[in-house]
């Protein structure tokens, strides 16, 4: 359609003019620029070409502005749009990241990678080594002692017999120590304890301080009494 505003025919030239301003291309304006500066001819009908090239261009131009102005509206709502859709995005991902962070996910240069803390094993507990116990030192057994009372005058012999001279003598109330006895407890084995009377004493030449009595002239002991053997003079 270009080429028909080169035509020789001026009525060629007016209608290719007619077509491209009801088209709208522009794309001819530089070609109905020139057409309208120096295009002389008129149609057979008495139309001048420049004209109609004139009325195209300033259609043209009108629809350029037009179309201009509907283009920046298009920017304007796609800048707004992509505007949107970047902030809804940030967000989204500000959100999944906090998320990420919340449940413990691993995120890239973001997320920051826990440190493994190794516990430190604690020393075992040292076990007491048992050690022997001592052996506990048994308490001597208390000796009993089984105590009387002198009834009488008494003399005290080293047999339990009174075929031997007496060793020592005792007065009634003394306290006595028994020893031990015969076997047919006729005879107590003694040695003194308190005397009432100074002058009671148990002289045996052995130097133990006892001698025998008869059962008779003493109370009767309150325990049991061993049988002692009497021991034979040299």
């Amino acid at each position: 359609m270009l080429s028909a505003l080169k035509h020789p025919n001026s009525n060629v030239r007016w209608s290719a003019v007619r077509a491209l301003m009801t088209v709208g291309d522009m794309r001819a304006i530089f070609e109905l620029r020139r057409i309208a500066q120096h295009d002389q001819g008129r149609t057979s009908w008495g139309e001048p070409v420049a004209g109609a090239a004139q009325s195209a261009l300033d259609q043209l131009s009108q629809r350029s502005v037009w179309g201009q102005s509907v283009e920046l509206v298009k920017t304007a709502v796609t800048s707004v749009l992509m505007i949107l859709a970047l902030t809804l995005a940030f967000s989204v991902v500000s959100t999944v990241r906090a998320e990420w962070d919340r449940f413990g996910v691993y995120v890239p240069g973001q997320t920051q990678v826990p440190t493994l803390v190794v516990p430190t094993p604690e020393p075992a507990a040292l076990v007491p080594v048992p050690t022997s116990a001592p052996t506990p030192t048994l308490a001597p057994t208390p000796t009993v002692v089984v105590s009387g009372t002198v009834l009488q005058i008494s003399f005290v012999r080293p047999q339990p017999n009174t075929n031997n001279n007496p060793i020592g003598q005792l007065n009634q109330g003394d306290t006595i120590i028994f020893l031990g006895r015969t076997a047919n407890n006729q005879w107590y084995l003694i040695r003194m304890g308190d005397r009432v009377n100074a002058a009671s004493r148990i002289d045996n030449p052995d130097g133990s301080g006892s001698g025998w009595i008869n059962a008779a002239l003493v109370s009767a002991p309150g325990g049991n009494l061993p049988v002692q053997e009497p021991t034979t003079a040299p």
